[in-house]
């Protein structure tokens, strides 16, 4: 949708236009499509709203009882509050979708990766997976002086923050689920050997941190 602007407003033009956004266009512009269904506009039924807010809490008194760091999104919100039930950060479920997340700002949503899925575990596995990287990354943050005295006395690069990070985020991922997908393990590892001409990282699933080869 376009408009062309000319003049000054008219009185009661300005608020006119709003409305009509707020209206059928904005439920237009506001869209994600799965099976020809938009899931943003989509009301849950009073049951899928209790299946939400279970799912919520049961994700919230994971965090919570591992006492996961937790840092603070752009506009200065912390990153756990993305769990609740917030506007840029919608997370659904749908009798016959599933659970699924829809992320974004000013209308322009997606999906998130991983979803929909009827199946709880997996959409559990997915918002935690995110959850404990940002840990991760905050826990190093709060260690970083002592991290990198003991990392002088190891290793033979220099500093990288996003080890102890990894490291955080795969072992609470095995804390709760006992495992962790390879692809996870070789996503970092990917991540942790970008810089070097051949590699030098290995993960040592017996020790849980990266090692160098």
């Amino acid at each position: 949708m376009s408009f062309q602007i000319i003049g000054e407003w008219e009185d009661g033009e300005y608020e006119r236009l709003e409305g009509r956004l707020r209206g059928d266009e904005m439920s237009e512009l506001y869209s994600v499509s799965y099976d020809g269904e938009n899931l943003y506009s989509y009301k849950m039924t009073a049951q899928e709203k209790l299946i939400v807010e279970a799912f919520r809490q049961e994700l919230m008194d994971i965090c919570n009882e591992l006492d996961i760091p937790s840092g603070r999104c752009v506009d200065g919100t912390p990153y756990r509050e993305r769990l609740k039930d917030n506007d840029d950060f919608l997370i659904k479920y749908k009798e016959d979708v599933g659970y699924f997340v829809l992320y974004g700002e000013r209308g322009i949503f997606s999906m998130g990766s991983g979803f929909p899925t009827r199946n709880k575990e997996e959409a559990k596995f997915i918002l935690l997976e995110g959850e404990f990287e940002n840990g991760g990354f905050q826990y190093e943050l709060q260690l970083r002086d002592k991290l990198q005295t003991e990392w002088t006395k190891r290793y033979s690069v220099e500093y990288d923050s996003r080890k102890a990070a990894f490291e955080y985020s795969l072992k609470m991922l095995n804390n709760v689920f006992k495992c962790f997908p390879e692809k996870i393990e070789t996503q970092y590892t990917n991540y942790m050997n970008r810089w070097f001409e051949a590699k030098h990282w290995y993960f040592d699933k017996s020790k849980m941190s990266f090692e160098e080869l």
